[in-house]
């Protein structure tokens, strides 16, 4: 008599390669849980930088061609600064308005009612709503 040969694996062979595979994904998921707000937040911080570039040369275009003689920061930010002619989004809202303001505007209720905040009295100060 032959003795019938069994193909496949075990059930405490299928049992462990699950847990393996649990364990794996249980460790591997928090960092790609991050990687959205981690991507955000680096936008956003660029986003910063290029639009205090943009008041920058807007402020240095006005003291050249001597149409600002105070020597003031800009009252409005132009879109014109930006290489797409317009004001990059804010990731977390997804606006991109301007307000410009003396100092920081203030939220109501937790929740902001503006993109982007260039803060003239401060110059290069600019703030994005994170909410």
């Amino acid at each position: 008599m032959h003795k019938k040969q069994t193909k496949g694996f075990t059930l405490i062979e299928l049992i462990v390669v699950i847990t393996i595979l649990g364990l794996l994904a249980v460790l591997a998921l928090p960092a790609y849980i991050n990687l959205t707000t981690t991507a955000k937040q680096k936008t956003y911080e660029s986003t910063v930088g290029t639009i205090k570039a943009a008041v920058s040369l807007q402020k240095a275009d006005s003291i050249v061609s001597g149409t600002d003689p105070d020597d003031a920061w800009p009252a409005t930010v132009s879109a014109t600064y930006f290489e797409d002619q317009s004001i990059p989004n804010n990731p977390y809202t997804d606006g991109n308005t301007v307000t410009t303001n003396s100092t920081a505007p203030t939220a109501s209720y937790g929740v902001n009612t503006w993109d982007w905040y260039y803060a003239t009295a401060n110059g290069l100060e600019v703030s994005g709503n994170v909410y």
